[in-house]
């Protein structure tokens, strides 16, 4: 089963205006629609299952060339929690302008808002359970830039879609083996840079690998088949 960041006064007036009087190419710019998501591959039993999950991050930006560390438009300049599960689509802002882009980038922060109560204090947060049911929560501290670039451009206009960014369970789970770990007093895992550090270190290092940028092409934050089979716009 498939499951699945408002620029600052200047930027935004500027929007406003370009709004009024249109772009280059005679449409306003618009808010893309951004989400999350997570699944598994099938015919592979991943070793947890992810079950909710929150990326903080910040000034995510559209990229305007397929060369990494390019330039581009930034659509949301404060931090936002993207889910990894069932959680709504990202609010960006009206500032990009119809045509072709070649990914995203964002940069990881640690969430400070209430909610989601897991989130707060971290940038990565993750409830999973290995397949006996016993629960795995991750919780990451580590910031950094992330950065989903594809090989050609893709379009991006109000009626191509969104984008969604999706882990692969199996690809960020790989190789993760629990004999001997900590256990907290409830019997949950607890995988931390504290609590059973190298797991977590593991998990880090697969993420950027695990991750790929998909067309959300009906904008409900979720990856269908279809969307699916029809391949990934970026990926590490």
């Amino acid at each position: 089963m498939r499951r699945t960041v408002v620029i600052r006064t200047t930027i935004a007036a500027l929007a406003l205006l370009s709004g009024c009087f249109g772009t280059e190419t005679g449409n306003p710019p618009f808010a893309p629609g951004v989400a999350g998501g997570a699944g598994g591959t099938m015919g592979i039993v991943p070793v947890l299952q992810l079950d909710e999950g929150w990326l903080a991050i910040d000034d995510l930006t559209f990229l305007d060339a397929c060369v990494a560390g390019s330039e581009g438009v930034v659509v949301r300049s404060e931090p936002g929690a993207l889910g990894l599960g069932s959680e709504p689509v990202l609010e960006t802002d009206p500032v990009l302008e119809e045509g072709e882009y070649c990914g995203v980038r964002a940069e990881r922060v640690a969430w400070t808002s209430a909610a989601p109560s897991a989130l707060r204090g971290y940038t990565l947060a993750i409830d999973a359970s290995r397949p006996d049911g016993t629960p795995v929560r991750i919780r990451s501290t580590r910031t950094g830039t992330l950065e989903l670039l594809g090989g050609a451009p893709f379009p991006m206009s109000p009626a191509s879609g969104g984008v969604l960014l999706f882990v692969t369970e199996s690809l960020l789970f790989n190789g993760l083996a629990f004999d001997g770990v900590e256990l907290a007093l409830d019997g949950s895992i607890v995988v931390s840079a504290e609590k059973n550090a190298a797991l977590l270190e593991r998990i880090e290092a697969q993420l950027p690998g695990a991750l790929a940028l998909y067309r959300d092409a009906d904008g409900d934050g979720r990856l269908s088949m279809e969307e699916e089979r029809a391949g990934p716009l970026s990926g590490p």
